[in-house]
């Protein structure tokens, strides 16, 4: 007989519960506490510093291949960009 993945964890659990003879709001305090410690499914999530850096890098390296005429339509475009990803 196959048993399935989720109970063999709650199998496991149920162990550990009562080996450190734990109560269930220990034991969720602990399950939150790895939770938090373990990175995310798609990596690190990023910060804000981060995040506007990788920002302007891209609208940097675009207006440069756009390579507009006037420096004040660059910057604006720029700032709009910003605006953007700070808003959302």
């Amino acid at each position: 007989m196959q048993v399935s993945r989720r109970e063999t964890l709650h199998i496991e659990e149920m162990g550990m519960r009562n080996k450190y003879n734990m109560t269930e709001a220990d034991f969720s305090k602990l399950r939150r506490n790895v939770e938090r410690t373990v990175s995310y499914y798609a990596g690190i999530q990023w910060k804000f510093s981060g995040s506007f850096y990788f920002a302007l890098t891209v609208v940097t390296a675009i207006g440069k291949l756009i390579s507009l005429d006037n420096v004040m339509s660059y910057w604006f475009l720029v700032i709009m960009v910003l605006k953007y990803f700070i808003a959302s």
